[in-house]
């Protein structure tokens, strides 16, 4: 009898077809792939990004000749006539010319691009000047052409514009990568100073490609090109056309830059503003920082003063980032323009200071001295000291602030919070009987909470694992209220292990079944296909006895 190998019984992958790689290769580094979103580059910056462009042009020469060869066998006749050519006057043809990958010469000049290509992002010496005869060579294709391109990023990426603009003049004919081309010759006209250049180089690529991927990058560069050149006005007429410009930091930037060289000096602070209070964590912020003062100064009595909602939304951004060094500071200034004590949101801004003081260390002391008289703000102050608590191992002060809570607020979130916590802290303690305690006051408290469908999901768990009587009938309850969520899954697969350990293999099947079809359907897969006959289908219950056993979900 022949054994069989291994690859006969081991069921393996087909190799994957190179035309699909290719189209994906050419997906992952589109346009914006090779910068940054700030005009002027980093050290770091351009060097990721002569990373990327010299693995895309390595990639697309190696995988091209496969590519072109599979086109070509796959080609069918067309069955109906071809279309008449364009009239003169059609808009410019800008597809990418025809090449032959079939011909000796042109494989060659493809894989010894794709080698020299390599060569050069390596670094290895003499790959640049081995390169530059190659496109001086080959100059009238399109292969000589992306050696000339790659040749102008990289001379560009050293800081010689010059050298670069010449390169990239010889990369123009290229009609596929036009658009790349004219970007990195106006960042090297921008190096050299030539400002107004560069500037009609970026708006001919807003122009002609309007749809480029890359189109908020080369907005930002034609803004700061524009207003080098003395074109202010120009750059804020460019950005009125791009509806995104008020909520990208960096166009944002750009746009206050602007209004401040075209002496637009209440715009621009506004613009600073929304910079500094919306975006505090951005880059852009930083620049915004310095930029304020200096209008401060400018506008006097006309400045535009920010209002204590948007010192609470900066502070606020602080805290969901964990930034609590800045937050503090952020909630302590906001408590200073509050003046009035009893105003709740300068309270609670006192709680969030000293909620951030205390990191990384707690220290409920903070909390304890702390005399606040909003409901809401004393709810959390509460809930902070029960955490700080917890953090310092002193279980029976944690509960008795949690307790606090329950009886003086027990409609706050907080509130409910606080019970959730106390119900995870005994999870965690492995004392399933008192989380489950906490639980369900949980779910009593707050049916339509955040944390109730959590709370369900571990009351009905510790049912099942402590071997309840009504461990189903909660897991079933939980499936209704709950039918298509992943923790619905887990629900499925129990009610099957519960089925099973009561003897109760049909039932189970349908649990299991139903879990599968649910798990597939949260991950977009086709749904489990229904066994047509044979060995296995014999063994299952037939359709009505699976939906009799499923019948309670």
């Amino acid at each position: 009898m022949e054994i069989p190998t291994r690859s006969a019984t081991i069921p393996t992958p087909p190799p994957e077809n190179r035309g699909n790689f290719f189209r994906r290769v050419a997906q992952a580094f589109r346009p914006e792939a090779f910068h940054g979103h700030a005009p002027k580059l980093s050290a770091v910056q351009t060097s990721r990004l002569a990373i990327l462009s010299a693995i895309i042009l390595c990639l697309s020469l190696l995988f091209a000749g496969d590519l072109f060869a599979q086109t070509k066998k796959k080609k069918k006749k067309p069955t109906h006539p071809k279309s008449p050519a364009c009239a003169t006057g059609c808009k410019p043809d800008t597809t990418a010319p025809a090449l032959d990958a079939a011909t000796p010469q042109d494989a060659a000049a493809q894989k010894e691009l794709g080698l020299l290509a390599r060569d050069l992002h390596r670094g290895t010496p003499g790959a640049y000047e081995k390169l530059a005869v190659f496109a001086n060579r080959n100059i009238s294709s399109v292969w000589g052409q992306r050696a000339a391109l790659a040749l102008g990023y990289d001379d560009y990426s050293k800081s010689h514009a010059q050298q670069a603009l010449a390169w990239l003049q010889k990369a123009k004919p290229d009609a596929l990568l036009l658009e790349y081309t004219l970007f990195w010759t106006a960042q090297s006209e921008r190096a050299l100073g030539k400002n107004a250049d560069a500037a009609k180089d970026l708006a001919q690529i807003l122009k002609d490609f309007p749809g480029a991927a890359f189109k908020e990058q080369v907005l930002e560069a034609y803004a700061s090109a524009a207003v080098a050149a003395g074109h202010p006005q120009d750059a804020l007429d460019m950005l009125a056309t791009y509806a995104g410009t008020g909520s990208k930091p960096n166009l944002l930037l750009a746009r206050a830059h602007a209004e401040e060289s075209a002496r637009k000096f209440v715009p621009a602070a506004k613009d600073y503003q929304s910079l500094f209070y919306k975006y505090p964590l951005a880059d852009e912020s930083k620049d915004a920082a310095v930029a304020l003062p200096r209008l401060n100064k400018q506008l006097h009595t006309e400045f535009p003063y920010a209002t204590a909602e948007m010192q609470d939304q900066r502070a606020q951004i602080f805290y969901d980032a964990h930034k609590w060094h800045e937050a503090r500071l952020e909630y302590e200034k906001l408590a200073t323009i509050l003046k009035e004590p009893a105003n709740p949101i300068r309270q609670r801004a006192l709680v969030r200071a000293a909620e951030c003081r205390q990191h990384p260390k707690a220290a409920p002391s903070l909390f304890v001295k702390l005399a606040v008289t909003d409901p809401e703000a004393d709810a959390e102050r509460l809930y902070d000291l029960s955490q700080a608590w917890r953090s310092d191992k002193r279980e029976t002060e944690m509960l008795t602030a949690i307790e606090k809570i329950a009886e003086k607020y027990p409609q706050s979130r907080w509130s409910e919070d606080s019970l959730m916590a106390a119900g995870n802290y005994y999870w965690v303690e492995l004392d399933r009987a008192k989380a489950g305690n906490y639980y369900q006051r949980v779910l009593d408290g707050f049916p339509g909470g955040r944390h109730a469908q959590n709370a369900e999901w571990r009351i009905a768990w510790i049912a099942y694992i402590q071997r309840q009587p009504f461990s189903d009938e909660k897991m079933i309850n939980f499936l209704r209220k709950y039918p298509s969520t992943g923790t619905a899954v887990n629900a499925l697969y129990w009610l099957g292990r519960n089925a099973e350990r009561n003897g109760n293999p049909t039932r189970a099947r349908a649990f299991y079944e139903k879990a599968t079809d649910l798990f597939r359907a949260l991950r977009g897969s086709a749904p489990r296909k229904a066994s047509s006959g044979g060995h296995r289908s014999r063994r299952r219950p037939c359709g009505s006895s699976r939906a009799a056993a499923a019948a309670p979900v």
